[in-house]
């Protein structure tokens, strides 16, 4: 494979790999380079000082399998910058005559020479900042773009600056149409006005002596102090620059610690509202335990007196039967006299009255019990709020990780709903944090809508997905196998969130597929039941009968 001219099926450059292929060596060995390159079928001489050019897939994989051995994403991109300056040479010197900004403009017209997918294209441009969008007409890796980000990003640190802070808007691994991000960096300090500045003092001196002024010290003095009045304006103009850089990262990091603060105390009021829930459970729980106990107590009253009359009715059977086997054992030594007939009478005589005794041994009687359910207490929510609150409480799930999540409401969505605030907070409680469980890059989006008469939470994310053999079970306490739950799953979120939409004559609707995604409707009603002020008895719904009349499954059309 040539450097100079790719294949067909030659899509990226080898040097783009370098700085992750000397990372790899230097905290892993030689051997992990070369098993990796060996995996994705790359020549190992091609990881070192010579450059070839590969096909996508060899060098996605070879990402991949680097990825599994750093601790996130911010370590990888780390790993493919190290030391990315030895990959330029002597020519790292050459680029101090230039600006990064220029760096940057030429990158961009010679960007076939590292990779034949994708298409830059700078947007806006100025001295210490960048707006680009790649464009692709093929789909790519997350993993590929954390690579390009981190090299753009690095690439201030040529001229001893700071590495370019990044702020991404787009990504084409996010399903957007294009990858678009904006850079800023420091400025450098340019010897061009010092130079300048020099210049204009030596040609002073040498009108100072035209004129026959002390030649000596104007040819030495006006030069200098030319020079310094250009550096000085050089450093007044690259301090003012850095100042203004350094006050926008700095309002960016105040940001981001209001933004971390925020996530912590939706994370407080998530604790919160878990434990209230947690306290209501508690005395659902006891007030059930009571009422047990007083069916307990009722049924051994009954016990008792069944108890009491068996006793009474094996006393009074038992005379009779007494007297039938003492008959009965009078006649059996005659039963040769009373001939066959009579024998037989005698024998069926002395069947029936064991008969009659272990009957009266084994007399039962069955006993049921009933179970209390929720009390409920609806009141008016303001929709415009929920939302303001779910938004709020979806990215303190997802603060810090590699996943977008987005909150929005519809036209279509009700002003108010009347529902009991503790299980609605439980409803969306469980589908977010199920969602965030098993979403681990990608996006996670709420959507507040409505339908004639319900309230409508729409859940949708890019994360594993549900096998459809799988997908009935999910929504039965446990029903999921340990394998294809999340790490800190018990298995029990959706089926808490059917009981629920049960109990309020709610629905929900789901569709997955795997390795795509899945997405839940909640039908909450917009009157969810009155305000109840005791616990009511009633029958348990088998759980089957349940899932059957408030679940619904929508098949994912085939392509």
């Amino acid at each position: 494979m040539s450097s100079r001219q790719p294949a067909n099926d030659a899509h990226y450059n080898t040097r783009i790999l370098h700085p992750l292929a000397r990372w790899l060596g230097a905290e892993h060995g030689r051997e992990t380079v070369s098993l990796l390159a060996s995996r994705a079928g790359l020549d190992l001489t091609a990881l070192g000082d010579h450059n070839g050019w590969i096909s996508q897939a060899q060098f996605e994989t070879f990402l991949a399998d680097a990825r599994d051995l750093v601790r996130d994403d911010e370590a990888f991109k780390q790993a493919c910058v190290h030391r990315m300056s030895e990959g330029y040479g002597p020519m790292r010197f050459l680029l101090w005559a230039t600006s990064p900004g220029a760096v940057y403009a030429h990158a961009e017209k010679t960007y076939a020479l590292m990779s034949t997918i994708g298409e830059p294209k700078i947007l806006s441009r100025s001295r210490t900042a960048l707006h680009v969008r790649i464009a692709s007409d093929r789909p790519i890796s997350r993993l590929n773009c954390l690579v390009r980000q981190a090299q753009s990003a690095a690439l201030p640190t040529m001229w001893g600056l700071p590495p370019a802070t990044l702020n991404e808007t787009k990504c084409v691994a996010f399903g957007d149409d294009a990858c678009e991000y904006q850079l800023r960096w420091f400025d450098h300090r340019r010897w061009f006005p010092p130079v300048i500045g020099a210049v204009i003092g030596g040609a002073l001196a040498a009108v100072a002596a035209h004129l026959h002024l002390d030649a000596s010290a104007a040819a030495l003095g006006l030069p200098t102090v030319g020079g310094v009045i250009g550096f000085a304006f050089e450093m007044h103009r690259t301090n003012v620059a850095n100042l203004a850089i350094g006050a926008e990262q700095n309002e960016a990091l105040r940001l981001l610690a209001e933004e971390e603060a925020e996530a912590r105390r939706e994370l407080l009021e998530l604790h919160h509202r878990q434990r209230n829930w947690t306290a209501v459970l508690e005395h659902d729980a006891a007030e059930r335990t009571q009422m047990i106990q007083s069916v307990v107590e009722r049924i051994e009253q009954k016990e008792e007196a069944r108890n009491r009359q068996l006793r009474g009715f094996s006393h009074d059977l038992r005379s009779p039967l007494a007297i039938m086997r003492l008959g009965v054992e009078y006649l059996a030594p005659h039963a040769v006299q009373l001939g066959e007939h009579g024998t037989n009478v005698i024998e069926e005589l002395d069947s029936s009255v064991k008969r009659m005794t272990r009957l009266l041994a084994e007399l039962m009687d069955v006993t049921t019990a009933q179970t209390a359910a929720m009390q409920l207490a609806p009141q008016p929510i303001e929709i415009g709020a929920l939302a303001d609150r779910l938004r709020r409480r979806l990215r303190a799930m997802v603060h810090s990780r590699d996943i977008r999540a987005s909150v929005f409401r519809t036209r279509e969505a009700p002003d108010t709903v009347e529902v009991d605030p503790l299980l609605l907070d439980r409803i969306t409680d469980n589908l977010l944090s199920n969602a965030a469980k098993y979403t681990e890059r990608g996006s996670i989006v709420l959507e507040v809508d409505g339908s004639p008469g319900f309230l409508v939470l729409k859940v949708s994310d890019s994360g594993r997905g549900i096998d459809p053999e799988r997908i009935e079970r999910a929504f039965r306490p446990g029903g999921m196998d340990a394998t294809a739950r999340a790490e800190d799953s018990y298995g029990l979120g959706l089926s808490v969130v059917v009981q629920l939409l049960g109990q309020i004559g709610g629905r929900l609707e789901v569709m997955s597929k795997p390795g795509v995604g899945t997405t839940f409707w909640a039908y909450v009603p917009i009157k969810a039941g009155m305000p109840s002020t005791a616990p009511r008895a009633r029958d348990a719904e088998p759980i089957d009968e349940l899932v059957n009349k408030v679940v619904k499954i929508r098949r994912v059309k085939s392509a």
